[in-house]
């Protein structure tokens, strides 16, 4: 891991270096005007900053590599927390899937039929005469099927 973190180093320096020098030149270039756009009474200086020398760049440079190090670790140990709660949380998921379903979608067959054979049923329709008929024919149409059902299973 040592050669991919140096590589990674150079990148970083070779880059911010580019960035830096990208900086100066377009500074130098607009930064400084050779003609005033407004008199010369409305122009404001600019505070100028003392140039930095090339070590206190370096020095920079390294303190923000550091600090860019740190924050790529604890993002790293951030998504590796995430992803372990992802897997727990889809184990528990498949686990509830298989188990539950299984047991849960019995319970929940058996009061189907238990609520349908209650509501249709001939010897449970009440009244007389037409009422009565429906509720047997629909009782017979649905308990066929639910005793498709039962056999297939």
């Amino acid at each position: 891991m040592g050669s991919a973190t140096d590589t990674v180093t150079i990148f970083i320096l070779a880059t911010i270096s580019i960035c830096v020098g990208v900086g100066i030149f377009a500074y130098t270039i607009f930064g400084r005007r050779t003609r005033p756009s407004r008199p010369a009474a409305d122009i404001r200086k600019p505070e100028r900053q003392p140039p930095i020398s090339p070590q206190q760049q370096i020095e920079e440079l390294r303190a923000r590599i550091e600090q860019l190090r740190a924050s790529g670790r604890k993002i790293i140990a951030q998504r590796e927390e995430w992803r372990g709660r992802a897997l727990s949380a889809e184990a528990k998921l498949a686990e509830a899937a298989t188990k539950g379903d299984s047991e849960h979608g019995a319970d929940r067959y058996a009061a189907l039929k238990r609520y349908l054979a209650k509501q249709f049923h001939p010897d449970n329709a009440p009244g007389p005469g037409i009422e009565k008929m429906v509720r047997s024919e629909i009782f017979k149409e649905i308990w066929s099927e639910i005793d498709r059902l039962d056999h297939q299973s």
